[in-house]
């Protein structure tokens, strides 16, 4: 929202993330302080080397939808003992 609509004349930023509820329990505060007014807060996801939710002294962030597109489908085309790929069928391999 614009700082135009506020009573402080001050920017707001919300969010919603659209994490499932056991998700923030992966997250954790990180804060980041260089000196004097230098800083950065926020939370970040387990792991990750940046703050993906946060604030410093003159700019605010946040993200949606921060799925990450982890699966793909292929429809196989399949007949008893063989399989077809790049034009030619092949025949299955059985491993142990």
């Amino acid at each position: 929202m614009g700082g135009n609509h506020t009573i402080t004349g001050k920017s707001i930023l919300a969010n919603d993330p659209h994490l499932m509820s056991f998700i923030p329990g992966s997250m954790y505060q990180l804060e980041i302080l260089v000196g004097g007014d230098k800083f950065v807060i926020g939370v970040t996801p387990v792991g990750s080397p940046i703050i993906v939710i946060g604030r410093n002294r003159y700019a605010a962030w946040s993200t949606t939808l921060s799925y990450v597109d982890n699966c793909d489908f292929y429809k196989e085309k399949i007949d008893k003992d063989k399989y077809f790929h790049n034009g030619t069928w092949k025949n299955f391999q059985e491993q142990r």
